[in-house]
């Protein structure tokens, strides 16, 4: 099974376990900067692997196959799952919006100011937030009478 890393159709984290559980004798190997057509976008990599299965056998396909992390979280219980998708979430949102540290763009003048007053930008973020909720409390009210 030759499988396109980055495969959106057919997402590994999704189907390789199924395949794997389907046919447990089968060599797997992944195609690196690759989606769903291995024979499209990797054209040089789908005949190398196929000339060496032909001439050599499963085992003289180069590439990586190790698919064990993918079956283990795919076989995660629901729990395990709910767990994994709240530490995603708080990554998330330990995600800062705005890098003041980065330099230039139409926002510079906000990070200057942010680099500048730290404790007033962060006073400031906060009443905003504030009055983004408040505003959206009182149209939800409004609209939902």
């Amino acid at each position: 099974i030759l499988w396109g890393r980055q495969d959106e159709i057919l997402p590994p984290a999704e189907f390789a376990p199924k395949f794997v559980a389907a046919l447990p004798g089968a060599a797997f190997r992944w195609v690196e900067e690759c989606g769903h057509s291995p024979h499209l976008e990797q054209p040089d990599a789908l005949a190398a692997a196929v000339r060496a299965f032909l001439d050599s056998g499963p085992d003289a396909v180069a590439g990586d196959d190790d698919v064990s992390e993918i079956v283990r979280l795919a076989n995660r219980g629901a729990l395990e799952k709910l767990a994994d998708g709240v530490k995603e979430l708080d990554a998330f949102l330990d995600t800062p919006i705005l890098d003041p540290n980065e330099r230039g763009g139409p926002l510079e003048p906000l990070k200057a100011f942010v680099r500048s007053e730290p404790e007033t930008a962060q006073v400031a973020a906060s009443v905003l937030a504030l009055t983004f909720f408040f505003v959206l409390a009182r149209g939800l009210v409004a609209v939902l009478g």
